[in-house]
């Protein structure tokens, strides 16, 4: 039997790269001249804006409104030069404790009103992951199954934090931030709540959601030289043969589905799930889309 320290593992899977190099293409000096769905930021996770997609009534999410992405420790000088504009009031972090001294924030593009650092109920469940992965006969359908299972959980264990994001939506016309440490787990199910919360198609939004094992090479992490990540979990996973843990890291929109589908059985819609789980009111959802949609120009 493959063997593992278990402590906190799973949730630093799917979390993906914490403390961890990740590889990216070079990038020219930043300047954000044009609405661009992945900002070209020299330091940025998978830094993008969530502006731009149209909903099922014909309207436009607005630019430059809503922003999510990965850890923002390694922003440098000039992608804090070119964020700086963009007025970012709030920055609501996924993250938990763990991972934020992993991967400190010292955020410098303006003076965020509010800097949101409330811990989930964690990364899901810790036992099963340990089962899947350390079961010498795992298989990559036995660890994707695995993660449809912790989608599943997502959308109840980050709810305080989605809590936060959305009364901000509903409460202020400033750009709003919101991160996790990959950019694609907690933050990728915060915007699969955003998005249909505006009208826009499932298609879209779930095409959205995969999109960022484009943007971001997560397999790097597992493939780095031994100690090149600064985790002793992720140096495990070296251990383990590529292909077992690959689903991991990868932006599969079944997973996705998985916890759309979860929230539709517990809560009708996602709206649903907005008013009932997270107490907005038809008023705060009224107020969230005056503020977020536009007519396409």
């Amino acid at each position: 039997m493959r063997r593992i320290r278990m402590s906190a593992l799973a949730f630093l899977l799917v979390s993906a790269c914490a403390s961890a190099p990740v590889a990216q293409p070079p990038r020219a000096a930043v300047v954000l001249t044009e609405h661009v769905r992945v900002l070209p930021l020299e330091g940025g996770r998978n830094f993008r804006d969530l502006g731009g997609y149209r909903t099922e009534e014909g309207r436009m999410v607005k630019w430059d409104k809503v922003f999510c992405s990965g850890s923002l420790t390694s922003l440098t000088e000039k992608d804090y030069a070119a964020l700086a504009p963009l007025g970012i009031e709030t920055i609501v972090d996924f993250r938990v404790d763990y991972e934020r001294a992993a991967e400190p924030t010292n955020w410098r593009g303006g003076a965020p009103e509010s800097f949101v650092k409330a811990n989930s109920a964690g990364g899901g469940d810790s036992e099963t992951f340990a089962k899947a992965l350390m079961n010498p006969t795992a298989i990559p359908e036995s660890v994707g199954a695995t993660m449809i299972s912790f989608y599943r959980q997502m959308p109840e264990q980050t709810a305080d934090q989605s809590a936060v994001l959305f009364w901000r939506l509903a409460s202020s016309d400033a750009p709003v931030l919101f991160n996790c440490t990959a950019g694609k787990d907690r933050t990728g199910i915060a915007a699969a709540l955003v998005l249909p919360s505006l009208g826009v198609a499932r298609e879209t939004v779930v095409e959205d959601y995969a999109m960022s094992e484009k943007v971001v090479d997560y397999g790097a992490v597992r493939d780095a030289p031994a100690g090149a990540t600064g985790s002793a979990s992720f140096d495990a996973l070296r251990q383990l043969p590529r292909a077992v843990v690959m689903p991991i890291f990868r932006s599969e929109p079944a997973y996705s589905e998985a916890a759309l589908q979860q929230i539709e059985t517990e809560y009708g819609s996602v709206e649903g799930y907005l008013t009932k789980r997270l107490g907005l009111t038809p008023a705060d959802l009224t107020a969230i889309r005056a503020r977020l949609l536009q007519k396409p120009a």
